[in-house]
């Protein structure tokens, strides 16, 4: 059991790379929960109580995580539930880390996105973008907060962060 335990987390893992250092690839995964189901036939794996996983400079913390894989074990959702749940990386090297929060965080790597429900914020040098929802494209890089009757969306920039590029006259 313990075996397929680190396999689905090593998945959940290596998928969700995509935001995060290439280095922590291969780093040493490692995964804790106090309880652990694994289904095969479903392809359905339920990790809860503490449910944490790191590997490198990424980081998952959360009260229950559900990820399911279609018949070919090829990862199709990650789902992390928590108060909030949270997610850790250095997206690339030189940069701050980036924090995301949640009540639900759902990763869909098949199709590069992420949604953080309920709650959602995510921080990186201090700038904070929060909303009642927050979807984000992993190959365009955008995201995009719909209108809730949840909340609004707030976003903190700091000055810090701008770019300051100067033009000469040519």
């Amino acid at each position: 059991m313990r075996k397929f335990f680190l396999y689905g987390f090593a998945i959940l893992m290596l998928q969700i790379k995509a935001v995060a250092l290439d280095s922590d690839r291969m780093q040493v995964m490692n995964a804790h929960a106090n309880n652990a189901t694994i289904n095969q036939q479903t392809g359905i794996s339920l990790y809860q109580d503490h449910v944490v996983a790191t590997q490198g400079t990424t980081s998952l913390f959360a009260d229950t995580v559900i990820i399911k894989q279609d018949s070919h074990h090829q990862l199709t959702e990650v789902i992390a539930y928590g108060k909030p749940a949270m997610y850790k990386t250095i997206p690339e090297v030189g940069k701050a880390e980036l924090t995301a929060t949640a009540l639900e965080i759902h990763y869909y790597p098949l199709e590069h996105r992420v949604q953080l429900l309920h709650d959602a914020v995510v921080i990186q040098e201090g700038n904070r973008y929060a909303a009642p929802l927050i979807y984000y494209d992993l190959l365009k890089q955008t995201v995009q907060s719909p209108a809730s009757t949840q909340g609004h969306t707030t976003i903190l920039l700091m000055p810090h962060t701008f770019s300051k590029k100067t033009t000469q006259p040519s």
